[in-house]
């Protein structure tokens, strides 16, 4: 039997531009996404299969989150199988123990998807090792944030979610995130959007390169998300976070994904810690974290 325990980063979107609606019913998007060090944890146990098909089961300590075929880890590791042809040797248990808030644009199901692809391809013997391009190719057929997690700290992200361009961050981003107590379907706000559109363009480039070239306070400037005129609609509470973010003295403020949560982005961690301390018991804010993204 073989045991992995591994982490699953939440992320935020450091600015998200919406491109247009595709043929295909989906939104291509320009983003730059960035891991922040909270987490999902994710235990995988393998054991000698006793069948020609690997069996599998996902279980996770959150009630509100689905289990078996409807958990997207549990997609994930039925596509990695297939396309194996179902020659993995082993039956797989994965236990999921949530600390990512679902509903929230923090990416935290396509985080444990790309984890548990990750994982179960470092349980083949090295000549059956799939490259990164094949995980991602699967990972993109799980979901739309999927693949971003399975390559480096930051990148800009477009497309649909499956073009990527890792960026080199000089600086690491001290945040405290807050969600409303309302969780936002993604569907829901990209059919929103599609109705009420945005009053934001941010310009998805300029703030990668400020960031690669450690200029913070240019790159905050420019922040912006599209979806979040559209979210405000569906949770007016989000407004309200943004309003006591603000009034901590950050350097940004904005929504990450489709929401709901907000982040605000601190100078250094000690300005964090102490906004942190001002927002975190107000009663209309269901969950917040103090967090910083993730490093090389």
């Amino acid at each position: 039997m073989k045991s992995l325990e591994i982490p699953a980063h939440a992320k935020i979107n450091f600015g998200l531009r919406v491109m247009g609606l595709r043929d295909d019913h989906y939104h291509d998007i320009s983003s730059v996404m960035i891991k922040v060090l909270l987490c999902d944890t994710i235990r995988i146990t393998a054991q000698e299969k006793i069948s020609s098909r690997a069996a599998l089961k996902v279980t996770t300590d959150n009630p509100s989150i689905p289990e078996g075929e409807d958990n997207i880890a549990y997609q994930a590791a039925d596509a990695f199988f297939s396309a194996l042809r179902d020659a993995f040797g082993f039956d797989v248990t994965i236990r999921i123990k949530k600390r990512i808030p679902h509903g929230a644009g923090l990416g935290g199901g396509s985080s444990d998807a790309a984890t548990v692809l990750q994982a179960l391809n470092s349980l083949l013997p090295m000549d059956q090792n799939m490259s990164r391009a094949k995980l991602i190719e699967i990972g993109a057929s799980v979901g739309s944030d999927v693949p971003f997690f399975l390559r480096g700290h930051a990148c800009i992200v477009s497309g649909r979610g499956e073009q990527l361009r890792e960026i080199d961050l000089k600086h690491s981003l001290f945040l405290v995130c807050c969600m409303p107590h309302d969780r936002l379907s993604t569907r829901d706000v990209y059919r929103l959007y599609d109705m009420v559109g945005s009053s934001t363009s941010p310009d998805i480039q300029a703030i990668a390169s400020a960031l690669e070239a450690g200029c913070l306070e240019s790159a905050c400037g420019s922040v912006a998300n599209d979806l979040e005129k559209a979210a405000v609609r569906l949770s007016p509470a989000i407004s309200r976070i943004k309003q006591e973010l603000h009034a901590t003295g950050p350097l940004c403020v904005s929504m990450s994904g489709s929401g709901s949560c907000v982040y605000a982005v601190y100078a250094d961690v000690a300005q964090a810690r102490h906004a942190y301390r001002q927002v975190r018991d107000k009663d209309f804010i269901r969950w917040s974290k103090l967090t910083k993204s993730l490093t090389r």
